[in-house]
């Protein structure tokens, strides 16, 4: 099998027909889940992408909060309605507790894509969830629910310290917990494969009762001891300059290495249903595991196709991700919001804003005027993006609702993302002015409209160049390299 990295919300991703009409993720095929889902820690988490002036531009990668009335209700409503469903009495309890709160919401979210894992795992398979004390005893009990309270195997705790600050009025929260189970009565663990030194370099005074092993044995002290469920030996991401792709919660590849290494042998598959920045797929494919990787966010998946196969040369198909028109409708048709996400993502340097719904735009990109910092100002500046995917094209109200957002965010130029070109809104764009690079005799349209037809024509949008969102740097050159 060759390893698959797809766009797309698991619950869709992992019942998406493959070839010959089979499930992309056949049932009962996957060895061991990995998941760092949003915790519901009702924060935004922003990838750091370069400096300012004063100090490190950010932009936002997604929102974790949750609030009732979008597709976690729907999740939640449709479990409690379903009375065969693993989950069923989990979360109809919980919801007799919780109410219709933004809690709430998210566990729905998270039990319905729990309970399709657990049938894509095979029957020796493991499952790892990841998550930090905002959620973590609800979703304790969603896990029970759904995958059996004798199947659970550990609570894993991850420790590590971090500065403290004057004004604390409670002890420094430093720890994630992860969730260990087992799909049924047996499970893999390579328990050779993990064990660490002896703390002081001997084994526990002890000794094992039943056997015959003597703590004194030169051979037992070498071989170092099974981890317990305390695990303080891994330095977060932040601090590790090498790993460090800028990505909001990204965790450590010698983390993933442990969990894959403990539960899953070579040539196992790996599934992780929250891929972001591909961690579990990059410690997978170092362990010489098979993996498949999902995210919905177009930022992550293109952190993953790009800086994870130049570090690792590894080789995956891509899902979900249209090549074609004929792809780009059928997204727009069957989940316009995963659309927009991918269309966003067709001009590197734009990043989607998760709070659209707040703030009336879909998408914000970032571009240096070179004149400025004699005045002490960082020199950036911002595209304002709208996407608009309808057959009618780009309505008068639309083009003075991204007119007003251009404004407000102070931004030099506002762009539609269109699935197939407007004549009507490009000769509107035509009456709007230009804006002039301080500094330059470069000229670029004050608004323009940018269609997939003209992104699968190899043609090119008229704009600075942009900032990857990442790294900082220029990516109009990249523009064409697509893989």
């Amino acid at each position: 099998m060759t390893n698959k990295l797809c766009f797309g919300d698991c619950l869709d991703i992992l019942d998406m027909p493959g070839d010959g009409g089979r499930p992309l993720v056949a049932d009962e095929s996957v060895d061991l889940v990995y998941l760092d889902p949003p915790f519901n820690s009702k924060a935004d988490y922003n990838m750091i992408f370069g400096k300012g002036v004063d100090k490190q531009a950010q932009m936002q990668a997604f929102t974790d909060t949750w609030q009732w009335g979008g597709q976690g209700t729907q999740d939640t409503l449709d479990i409690v309605r379903a009375v065969a469903h693993p989950a069923h009495g989990a979360i109809k309890s919980l919801h007799g507790f919780l109410g219709d709160s933004g809690m709430m919401a998210y566990l729905g979210y998270m039990a319905k894509r729990l309970a399709v894992i657990r049938r894509k795992m095979k029957k020796t398979g493991s499952v790892f969830l990841h998550c930090d004390p905002t959620a973590s005893h609800y979703l304790k009990i969603v896990m029970d629910g759904i995958f059996g309270a004798r199947n659970f195997r550990n609570e894993i705790i991850w420790c590590y310290t971090g500065p403290g600050s004057p004004g604390m009025r409670q002890f420094s929260r430093k720890h994630d917990t992860i969730f260990w189970y087992a799909k049924g009565k047996t499970w893999v663990f390579n328990k050779e494969a993990v064990r660490i030194p002896h703390k002081d370099g001997g084994p526990h005074a002890g000794g094992f009762k039943g056997t015959d092993i003597k703590p004194t044995d030169p051979k037992y002290a070498e071989a170092g001891k099974v981890p317990e469920t305390w695990w303080p030996d891994f330095t977060p991401v932040g601090r590790l300059k090498r790993e460090n792709l800028g990505y909001p919660t990204q965790k450590p590849v010698a983390l993933l290495k442990r969990i894959i290494t403990a539960s899953s042998h070579e040539g196992d598959l790996v599934l992780d249903p929250f891929c972001g920045c591909g961690t579990t797929v990059a410690a997978a494919e170092l362990l010489g595991r098979r993996w498949i990787g999902i995210d919905i966010s177009a930022a992550a998946i293109r952190i993953v196709t790009k800086v994870r196969k130049e570090l690792s040369g590894s080789t995956f198909e891509e899902f979900g991700i249209p090549k074609g028109m004929a792809e780009a409708r059928k997204l727009a048709a069957n989940n316009p919001q995963q659309y927009e996400h991918w269309q966003i993502s067709t001009i590197p340097g734009l990043a989607p804003n998760h709070r659209h719904n707040q703030e009336g735009y879909d998408g914000l990109g970032t571009f240096l005027e070179i004149t400025g910092a004699a005045e002490g100002k960082p020199p950036m500046r911002t595209i304002t993006a709208e996407v608009k995917s309808g057959k009618g094209g780009v309505t008068a109200a639309q083009r003075s609702h991204l007119k007003n957002h251009t404004e407000r965010n102070n931004s030099a130029m506002g762009i539609f993302l269109t699935l197939a070109r407007d004549p009507a809104t490009e000769k509107w764009c035509k009456t709007q002015g230009v804006y002039q690079m301080p500094g330059s005799v470069k000229k670029y349209p004050k608004f323009q409209v940018y269609s997939a037809e003209q992104y699968f024509a190899h043609e090119e949008p008229s704009l600075p160049p942009m900032l990857d969102p990442m790294t900082g740097k220029p990516v109009q050159e990249e523009f064409f390299a697509r893989n």
